[in-house]
């Protein structure tokens, strides 16, 4: 039997996220569909977050961009979701 047969897989799905994808997510933007955030309410499922995409989430605040007052506020509320199992 190969390994890992018949035990079951507690990863639903693994996901690139991109700068918009998370600041919509973060600010319950409704332009984020509800696939997505139904994807990235599935605490099984797995993130990536490349550091361009998080550059430029950091931009987006800084500028004023996103209804997210501050950087530190962003990461504040990201840390949770980025420590979660």
């Amino acid at each position: 039997m190969p390994s890992g047969a018949g035990t079951a897989n507690p990863v639903n799905e693994e996901f690139v996220l991109d700068a918009h994808t998370l600041i919509w997510y973060m600010e319950g933007n409704p332009r984020l569909g509800s696939n997505a955030r139904q994807a990235l309410d599935d605490q099984s499922n797995v993130f990536y977050l490349p550091i361009i995409a998080l550059a430029e989430a950091c931009w987006m605040i800084e500028h004023r961009k996103s209804s997210i007052p501050t950087v530190s506020v962003f990461w504040r509320d990201w840390t949770p979701m980025r420590d979660s199992p």
